[in-house]
């Protein structure tokens, strides 16, 4: 049962953040109906029909206001998509990884980044955090290098991010407001490559990203487009820090 509980929770903490806002509803306009059938009954029993009437019709007002809310946000975010921009092309002036990563790496010790972690799989793919505090806030920029990157890639560096990051944290649950420069850096492109910056970015609650996708064949630089209303300040700040890096680079035309 503990398991069971475990997994429920984890779910949770892994839904987006719509997704959350949407079980909240439910479990609020839920909550108030079952006290008003089961619970209110029992409480009432000394109270006038007077004030029991108007209990009942002040709590089936909440219930409705809470079901036009879920109805409302669960249109908002699945009713109609939003359509999405294709990633904005830039001219990438590195031809190689070596040459990309010791250039921005020398830049990020500059502005005071530490590496936190570098990880290889049994595939070849390296995945490098390096993280800063600013404030009450964390920067992190992640060097994901593989030849071509397939579905697989995706779900391992994201979970090795997550470790990384709880391991420095000491906590499985992060509640710290964090910023990820995701490099996506291949040789090759492929349909899981298009995918991630074709498909937009969309943010979460407190975890921000922007997955910048790096050609080494085609000398390219791919930047998504923001996905969604959530997080729009942060994403346009990781889109400043993106173009601060690589000196405001050229448009690919």
């Amino acid at each position: 049962m503990v398991h069971v509980k475990e997994n429920s929770m984890k779910k949770i903490r892994n839904m987006p953040f719509k997704d959350k806002i949407l079980l909240l509803i439910a479990i609020a306009a839920g909550s108030t109906l079952l006290w008003l059938i089961f619970v209110f009954p029992f409480w009432s029993v000394h109270l006038s029909d007077k004030k029991i009437e108007a209990i009942v019709q002040i709590t089936m007002l909440a219930f409705l206001a809470l079901l036009v809310l879920y109805i409302a946000f669960f249109f908002k975010f699945y009713g109609k998509e939003s359509k999405v921009e294709k990633a904005e092309k830039y001219v990438l002036s590195y031809d190689t990884f070596s040459q990309f990563h010791d250039s921005i790496t020398e830049k990020l010790h500059s502005l005071c980044f530490s590496r936190l972690t570098t990880v290889q799989s049994s595939n070849g793919e390296t995945l490098e955090l390096l993280l800063k505090k600013h404030e009450d806030e964390y920067f992190c920029v992640v060097f994901l290098r593989q030849t071509v990157v397939q579905e697989n890639t995706v779900s391992w560096a994201e979970q090795e991010i997550t470790v990384a990051l709880q391991s420095f944290f000491e906590k499985q649950v992060l509640r710290e407001k964090i910023s990820l420069l995701l490099f996506v850096c291949v040789d090759r492109v492929s349909p899981t490559f298009y995918k991630i910056v074709d498909g937009g970015a969309e943010q979460s609650f407190k975890t921000f990203r922007l997955p910048v996708g790096i050609s080494f064949g085609g000398k390219k630089i791919y930047l998504p487009q923001l996905k969604g209303f959530w997080g729009k300040r942060e994403y346009h700040l990781l889109v400043q820090n993106f173009m601060e890096l690589f000196e405001w680079p050229e448009v690919y035309i």
